[in-house]
């Protein structure tokens, strides 16, 4: 009978572990802070990559920086300025088809580059749309640009690059302010091989939307313990009607996996160290939680294994190998 009670101890046990006793802490592999005496890196936004190579905003520069795998500088993209072929305050870009669209939010305007950093095209953004460009976007056959809006008639503007033609789809969350409805329904948007795939920045949700724009799957990842950890502490704190708390500080998807940057509000300050991935299938579910060596980070990336991000406290693009990681 003790063999019985072992056994039954030994399962409880197993099945009581909880999500932060398996979260994986990653090493650095390789990192990179500066190319040169006049080139160095100081507020990183939007990373991604393309053909094996890496892209991000290098927001001090109003520059898209990219380099090799092994983080050599390879190319400057855009110049800074207010000239129409000038780049004043870029907010986000996007890679599709061998052309990069750069967003500058600051001179409501379009930019396309190819990637031997030649501009093939500017385009007008419209003053009648409200875009959150702080959120990455989509592009569709080179003529739309897709992304999160803050008119009610839809979470997402589609908005045809040539003309002032825009139409809206997607469900927004309604709230108890009008003022937290307008700044709380950003969300980056994603294409993926059957639709497209949207990941709020402050709710713990995962949305997926078929091609037809019909929502056909939620999922809510709230239980994980580092994000029932920031909702907890953000229960307890003021908010006024146009501010909240983020939960997720960068998303990215590489093929069906999904990567989501989340934060934390700790005793020492507000963290954004923990990678939660995820696979989309017919559903979703999560494939693993890993914790970056630093404390603070502002946008992640993916490439062959190797999750990129860049840590602000100090200026430093990182390399990680999941493969190589070990349990916290």
């Amino acid at each position: 009978m003790k063999y019985v009670f072992v056994l039954l101890f030994l399962l409880m046990s197993l099945f009581s572990c909880s999500e932060k006793d398996l979260v994986r802490r990653l090493s650095v592999k390789d990192k990179v802070s500066e190319f040169s005496d006049t080139l160095f890196l100081g507020r990183v936004k939007n990373l991604l990559t393309y053909n094996n190579d890496i892209y991000f905003v290098e927001q001090y520069r109003n520059q898209i920086i990219k380099l090799d795998s092994c983080l050599n500088l390879k190319g400057l993209i855009g110049r800074m300025g207010e000239g129409p072929e000038e780049l004043c305050n870029v907010s986000s870009f996007i890679i599709d088809n061998d052309i990069i669209y750069v967003l500058d939010a600051g001179c409501a305007k379009l930019i396309s580059y190819g990637l031997d950093g030649n501009i093939i095209a500017r385009y007008r953004l419209s003053e009648k749309v409200g875009l959150m460009p702080e959120f990455r976007f989509v592009v569709s056959g080179n003529d739309y640009m897709e992304m999160s809006v803050t008119d009610r008639r839809g979470a997402f503007g589609k908005m045809k690059l040539q003309s002032d033609s825009v139409s809206y789809w997607g469900e927004r969350t309604l709230f108890a302010h009008t003022d937290m409805e307008y700044v709380r329904n950003g969300r980056y948007l994603f294409k993926s091989s059957s639709g497209y795939v949207s990941i709020s920045d402050n709710e713990a949700i995962i949305e997926v939307y078929n091609f037809d724009k019909k929502k056909i799957m939620d999922y809510d990842y709230s239980s994980l313990e580092v994000v029932k950890r920031s909702l907890a502490y953000l229960d307890t704190q003021p908010m006024s009607s146009n501010s909240y708390g983020i939960i997720c500080e960068d998303a990215y998807m590489d093929g069906n996996q999904i990567y989501l940057l989340l934060s934390s509000y700790e005793t020492m300050g507000y963290k954004a160290n923990t990678v939660a991935v995820f696979e989309l299938q017919s559903d979703i579910r999560l494939k693993g939680v890993y914790q970056l060596a630093g404390s603070l980070y502002s946008s992640l990336c993916v490439l062959n294994g190797n999750v990129y991000a860049f840590e602000t406290k100090e200026s430093i693009l990182e390399k990680y190998s999941i493969m190589s990681s070990s349990v916290n």
